[in-house]
């Protein structure tokens, strides 16, 4: 495989082009494959025979017969987990990936790691053979009186440009075609000679597939992380000065504690809809949004209100606060919301989410809570 062959490894994700028959064949010949079609060994035999119909056996090396990736992925992930994960990440490169577009994947080891391997191929393969109007693969000029092909010099000659109906007796000649005419231009990377160039586009391809990848990983939610709701913290400033530097810090860590807290719920969401009943999943997702929107106004708010006593931790007179509060005070009020976040927001929660999964979370009282 030569460096055109092959567009780079970069956060664990390597891509290459397969240009010959038998490589694609013996890549996709696996016991443990699966697909996003039942057919796949027919469909990707039917892309190879029309692969092998566009250019002649002079230009076989521009043949692209299919793609390769390499993504590494968990250990302790789920077959369920990969299988979400491949279908989300196929049709989030293109909708046609969802049964239109053949691909195989599977697992396997390398080293102290789990890679899953995708084989996908560039086109459309119809489950049947469908009639299509055929057209021009190129520019071709022919005479009008003779009907044989000539230079453009001659008075008689008619271009027909590149993707032009070919016309029989004033009508489209109609083929029969397994294949889509048009290619999948998802996995295209340009290979100029100029090598800063060339590295240029590589690098583009890398980074558009990979951030598909790490898409997909957040949908999947694995192990807790991912695109959970996320309550958004304080940036440093210029104009900080040492006090305010020390609230923000203490504001922090709060808010990675509860961001915390939100990914472990968002794991467990993601995880109840591989085995609970769809009103249950209701019932989850229900607790899910009620608890995050509420803890994400607070945080936004920057103040909240325990019966009739109304406390501020914002860390300049921002909104709500009608005065800069002084470190001591602020400590106070953050300590405050601490509990106030435990008598009535997060064990409410909590409590939601055992009513449906069981007893996840144990000891749920404020006295044993921790935050």
């Amino acid at each position: 495989m030569d460096l055109q062959d092959v567009v780079g490894y970069k956060d664990n994700t390597w891509i290459s082009w397969i240009r010959s028959r038998e490589e694609l064949m013996d890549l996709i010949f696996v016991s443990e494959a699966r697909s996003n079609r039942s057919d796949y060994w027919s469909a990707f035999e039917a892309g190879c025979d029309y692969e092998e119909t566009r250019y002649k056996q002079a230009q076989k090396r521009k043949r692209v017969y299919g793609v390769s990736l390499d993504v590494l992925f968990p250990r302790n992930a789920t077959q369920s987990e990969v299988d979400m994960f491949v279908r989300i990440f196929m049709q989030s490169l293109d909708p046609e990936y969802k049964e239109n577009i053949p691909y195989v994947y599977y697992r396997y080891g390398k080293g102290n790691g789990e890679y899953i391997k995708i084989v996908a191929l560039q086109r459309v393969i119809y489950h049947e053979p469908v009639w299509v109007e055929k057209r021009y693969t190129q520019d071709y000029v022919y005479d009008s009186k003779t009907g044989k092909a000539c230079s453009r010099d001659n008075p008689n000659a008619v271009v027909r440009k590149k993707g032009d109906l070919v016309i029989r007796n004033g009508e489209p000649v109609m083929v029969l075609q397994q294949c889509g005419l048009k290619k999948n231009r998802c996995f295209n990377c340009k290979c100029p000679d100029d090598k800063e160039i060339q590295t240029y586009f590589k690098k583009n391809l890398i980074d558009h597939i990979h951030e598909k990848v790490r898409n997909a990983l957040a949908k999947i939610n694995h192990l807790g992380v991912g695109k959970a709701k996320q309550v958004k913290k304080e940036k440093k400033t210029n104009r900080e000065n040492v006090w305010q530097q020390v609230k923000r810090i203490k504001y922090n860590l709060l808010v990675s504690k509860i961001n915390k807290k939100l990914s472990l719920y968002c794991y467990l969401v993601e995880q109840g809809k591989t085995w609970l009943e769809q009103d249950e999943m209701s019932a989850l997702q229900n607790a899910y949004y009620s608890c995050t929107n509420s803890l994400k106004a607070i945080f936004r708010q920057k103040s909240f209100k325990d019966g009739n006593l109304k406390y501020c931790f914002d860390i300049e007179s921002h909104g709500d606060c009608a005065k800069r509060l002084s470190l001591t005070q602020f400590t106070e009020n953050l300590n405050e919301l601490k509990r106030y976040l435990i008598q009535n927001k997060l064990i409410e929660c909590e409590k939601k989410i055992n009513n449906v999964l069981g007893d996840i979370f144990v000891h749920l009282t404020p006295d044993t809570y921790e935050l």
